[in-house]
């Protein structure tokens, strides 16, 4: 991680690898969606963090109060990531009809 030490980044590491530990023995399937698929999914462009939360309150709409503020978008790009479908786990045909493009 940028700008930081070596200590913080190691806990980091270690907490990270315990998450995935604990996710790997529970037989739970994960992938790791990097933010360049999730994106193109939904249709964002790049680094534009408002994009994704506005694109989130159509999606939710019983959720609104929570994207309401700007630096709400720190909710909604992982509300996004829960809808993208991952490769071998959800079917990308049930989801296909959510992602329009934002305007």
């Amino acid at each position: 991680m940028p700008k930081q030490g070596v200590a913080s980044t190691f806990k980091y590491a270690r907490a990270v690898g315990s998450l995935e530990t604990v996710v790997a023995c529970s037989d739970i399937p994960y992938s790791i969606i990097e933010p360049a698929v999730w994106k193109k999914f939904h249709h964002l462009p790049g680094k534009d963090k408002e994009a994704a939360r506005q694109r989130a309150l159509p999606l939710f709409p019983s959720a609104h109060a929570l994207f309401a503020r700007k630096m709400d978008h720190q909710r909604a790009e992982p509300a996004l990531i829960a809808l993208t479908p991952m490769p071998g786990v959800l079917p990308k045909a049930a989801l296909v009809e959510i992602a329009e493009p934002v305007l």
